[in-house]
């Protein structure tokens, strides 16, 4: 591909992982789309390593949109990620101006979207039923340690906890910088006799020092029945503290 080309893909199932490591511009992005509302299903996912590209309209089935460090004005856009096994949406440290958008998020095996990095946008998307089946936690949505990222008008519900699983609908972890949540969703939980009397609709959670927490928005979020708690303060350090 030339920056500017669109690619369009016919049906069928193509089992690989996509790395993007081009670099195209703003005015000359790459596009690869599914052609005339094909079901295309790309097991493994995208792997976005440049900059300037837009996917739009795939079915991932085992792997991720992972936004990797020092990729940058990325688009992934309206796709479906059915049962992946782990995270389903992953903006690494050092990645910027990425946009995850319209996509929706059907029982991830581990966390539906984890944001870190800088300046990239995780909205108007829907998570249903992560489960913390394959490892780690069940979290809706995770921050950590990143600066200047929105999300916005996400829907997400029905969170499963699985064994010692923690399971929030959104967790924001050692600290961040100008995080702004807004427009979104949260709720509920599925019945779980294991459930973490700590799990909240949203879990803020500082450990030390070393964690910056500054310019936290949140605005115009509904919480919806089901959850232990709305919201989940724990202030490990005793320097660091909300009002």
């Amino acid at each position: 591909m030339n920056p500017g080309d669109i690619v369009y893909v016919k049906a069928g199932t193509y089992s690989e992982t996509v790395t993007l490591s081009k670099t195209g511009s703003a005015d000359n992005r790459f596009t690869i789309e599914v052609y005339n509302n094909d079901e295309v299903t790309v097991t493994g996912g995208f792997t976005f390593t440049g900059d300037y590209y837009t996917v739009k309209g795939f079915k991932i089935t085992s792997g991720a949109i992972r936004f990797n460090s020092g990729a940058s004005y990325n688009i992934a856009d309206n796709c479906f990620l059915d049962r992946v096994s782990g995270t389903a949406v992953l903006f690494s440290s050092g990645s910027s101006h990425n946009t995850a958008r319209y996509c929706n998020i059907y029982r991830p095996g581990n966390k539906g979207c984890e944001i870190t990095g800088s300046y990239n946008t995780f909205e108007y998307c829907v998570i249903e039923g992560p489960t913390g089946q394959n490892g780690g936690d069940s979290d809706g949505l995770r921050t950590n340690n990143g600066d200047h990222n929105t999300i916005r008008g996400n829907h997400i519900f029905r969170i499963f906890q699985v064994g010692s699983s923690h399971a929030d609908c959104m967790q924001h972890w050692l600290g961040f910088r100008n995080l702004t949540v807004e427009d979104n969703i949260l709720g509920s939980w599925e019945t779980s006799p294991t459930r973490d009397p700590a799990n909240a609709h949203f879990m803020l959670e500082i450990f030390d020092d070393s964690y910056d927490v500054d310019g936290l928005i949140i605005r115009r979020n509904i919480f919806l029945g089901g959850g232990p708690r709305s919201l989940n303060v724990n202030e490990s350090h005793p320097s660091k503290k909300f009002y």
